[in-house]
């Protein structure tokens, strides 16, 4: 599933909680746009860690969508 380190929790809330709630049904989209944009810069900055960002978002859209639970991946 997807990776949640702690830094991203504030109050026991998850940042990806906090998005989600906030962007109602242009969640999906953030996503996306987060995968295209890490995949775009890769080779330029971040190389595999940029790949590895990409994938993270990936999971999460696959779980938005209904093809992932939680501790898939």
């Amino acid at each position: 599933g997807t990776i949640r380190p702690n830094h991203y929790k504030r109050n026991g809330v998850e940042c990806w909680d906090m998005i989600k709630a906030t962007l109602g049904e242009s969640y999906p989209s953030y996503l996306i746009g987060n995968v295209l944009k890490y995949l775009w810069r890769y080779r330029e900055k971040g190389g595999v860690e940029d790949l590895r960002k990409a994938y993270t978002y990936m999971l999460e859209l696959g779980v938005e969508a209904g093809f992932l639970n939680e501790t898939e991946d």
